[in-house]
């Protein structure tokens, strides 16, 4: 699902306009962004929380030689499913596997085994 996608399946669960629904959206997206840049925890209840994760500098390998390589500090967002969310998704996992998830390609519905999934 893209956000165009997104839009317009909120707007109509929420009867308001597209417009509307891109506007606030947009509006949740820029606090949470801000918020978590500036160093602060955005938790959202049953859905999860967003915050800012340090990685410290460390020693690294060179995959093709072997050699010690130094791996610079870094900044990254994080985010963490809230249990209820996690206990959709485990759901999803157990229900019947013929039912398409958000964006799944015609191939995944057409009933194609895909290996690549656990039962």
């Amino acid at each position: 699902m893209n956000k165009r996608e997104l839009i317009e399946k909120a707007a109509a669960e929420a009867g308001l306009t597209r417009r509307q629904t891109a506007a606030a959206l947009d509006a949740i997206l820029g606090t949470i962004q801000t918020a978590v840049a500036a160093e602060d925890k955005v938790a959202i209840p049953g859905f999860g929380s967003f915050e800012i994760a340090h990685k410290p500098a460390r020693t690294g390998r060179n995959p093709q030689t072997g050699e010690p390589l130094e791996i610079a500090e870094t900044w990254t967002a994080k985010f963490k499913p809230s249990p209820g969310f996690m206990g959709l998704i485990r759901q999803r996992k157990k229900d019947d596997s013929s039912v398409p998830a958000v964006g799944a390609s015609p191939r995944d519905v057409s009933g194609a085994e895909d290996v690549s999934r656990e039962p």
